[in-house]
């Protein structure tokens, strides 16, 4: 980030600097893109595909983000859920079923407000179980903060 004709430390990047009389301090003006769904393994979601008599054994784990995000269009449901493949937790490549996607004023990649699940998504979450055939327990509730890796 360019201030004036100098490079700020990677440290001090996405920040404000105030002065006043007295003090010079630096406020955050950061923020982040946060989803909010139910995450799944791979294998989960191969189980739901051939439960529904999809086509998959062609895919590789990369690509199934791309193929349920197309699945949704055709069923009509993209509008409910939205399919992010993401490390979560940290190094474990895992595919979220997004009911949430937004940019968060109040959260940073370290501290991020969870979104609360509603029955709404209980009950969204309950199709994908007798679809799929997975347990409930299975499937949690996550929010996470900066999924693309881009803070």
């Amino acid at each position: 980030m360019l201030i004036g004709s100098f490079k700020l430390p990677a440290k001090y990047q996405n920040k404000i600097q105030v002065e006043t009389f007295q003090h010079s301090f630096l406020i955050s003006i950061a923020m982040v893109f946060k989803i909010a769904g139910y995450v799944l393994s791979f294998d989960q979601v191969r189980t739901w595909l051939e439960k529904q008599g999809r086509e998959h054994g062609h895919l590789e784990d990369v690509d199934m983000m791309t193929y349920l995000n197309r699945w949704f269009e055709e069923k009509k449901i993209y509008q409910y859920f939205r399919a992010i493949c993401t490390d979560y937790p940290l190094g474990e490549a895992v595919i979220v079923l997004a009911r949430r996607l937004k940019e968060d004023p109040k959260s940073t990649v370290s501290y991020c407000y969870r979104v609360r699940e509603t029955q709404i998504d209980r009950d969204l979450k309950k199709q994908v179980l007798e679809e799929s055939g997975l347990a409930d327990e299975v499937l949690p509730w996550v929010t996470i903060a900066d999924p693309f890796f881009q803070g």
